[in-house]
């Protein structure tokens, strides 16, 4: 399994970026800070997927990995209804949070999606196609709800049009996550008996 540190140093400060985007002084990062209801909802996010990153970096065997992922997603999962329950709708500031959040998001799976690939042989090897399947099913289910509950709350079309684009590309590679483990490769351990 190859995930080199610069990779990690990037998943890590895009996570950081999650929580503490702050253009200027004062600025959105300051507006959280303050006021905003979604902030520990986006830091709890930022956890479950360091949590996730972390597993994957150590070379852990894979048991851990699934178990780190399904931790993971089940705990973006509670932040993801946390954020949608925060409040009826967001101002804009709180839009260009969720953009960037979303942003960053697909950035994280895009390089998970290599290491996946990394070690989708041992994936196979060990049986273990079913449960990377399962917990990306379960991501992206909670990926879809979130897009589907949020998109009415943002304040205006152009809000609306960013967080669907960044949304499209986040689906696109959680989606390629759960292929890759439900999909030929893996289909011949896929039906194990549990």
């Amino acid at each position: 399994m190859k995930f080199s540190a610069q990779i990690s140093l990037f998943i890590l400060a895009a996570a950081g970026a999650i929580a503490d985007y702050s253009p200027r002084e004062g600025g959105v990062g300051e507006y959280l800070k303050e006021a905003s209801p979604i902030r520990p909802f986006l830091r709890q996010i930022k956890s479950a997927l360091k949590g996730e990153i972390e597993a994957y970096e150590a070379k852990n065997d894979l048991e851990k990995i699934v178990s780190a992922t399904g931790k993971a997603v089940e705990e973006i999962s509670v932040a993801i209804k946390g954020i949608i329950a925060a409040k009826g709708s967001y101002d804009k500031n709180e839009a260009e949070i969720i953009t960037d959040f979303i942003h960053h998001a697909h950035q994280v799976e895009k390089k998970l999606l290599k290491a996946d690939k990394d070690i989708l042989h041992e994936v196979e090897e060990k049986k273990l196609c079913k449960d990377f399947a399962d917990k990306m099913s379960a991501h992206l289910e909670a990926a879809t709800k979130f897009i589907k509950e949020v998109l009415p709350k943002l304040p205006d079309q152009e809000y609306k049009d960013d967080v669907s684009a960044e949304q499209a590309k986040l689906i696109k590679f959680i989606q390629a996550r759960a292929d890759l483990y439900d999909g030929d490769s893996c289909k011949a351990v896929t039906e194990k008996v549990y």
